[in-house]
């Protein structure tokens, strides 16, 4: 069953997911303080992945790529394109699929 939430949630222990109301009851009968928005949302994957290619402060992101990524629907373009610009090589490594054969 899908269910849609239209405000945050809190997952804890990797399986169990609460509203932000939900889980602050949940810290106030155990008698635990809930951790903030903000320290909420710097423990999750996307901010560790964020904060590990970010080169600027984390209110003006500036990402640095470590490789690209291209299905095979937009290799020939890539190609095509880099080499009507003069590109001889990549200046980063790029991995083209090829998902249809």
């Amino acid at each position: 069953m899908l269910k849609l939430i239209h405000e945050p949630v809190y997952l804890l222990n990797g399986q169990d997911w609460f509203t932000e109301a939900e889980y602050r009851a949940r810290c106030a009968a155990r008698g635990e303080t809930p951790v903030s928005s903000d320290e909420a949302d710097r423990g999750t994957i996307s901010a560790g992945i964020l904060d590990a290619h970010n080169l600027g402060s984390r209110e003006a992101l500036r990402l640095k790529v470590d490789a690209l990524t291209s299905h095979d629907m937009t290799n020939v373009n890539i190609i095509q394109t880099a080499r009507a610009c003069g590109l001889k090589e990549f200046p980063l490594p790029v991995v083209l699929t090829n998902c249809q054969n």
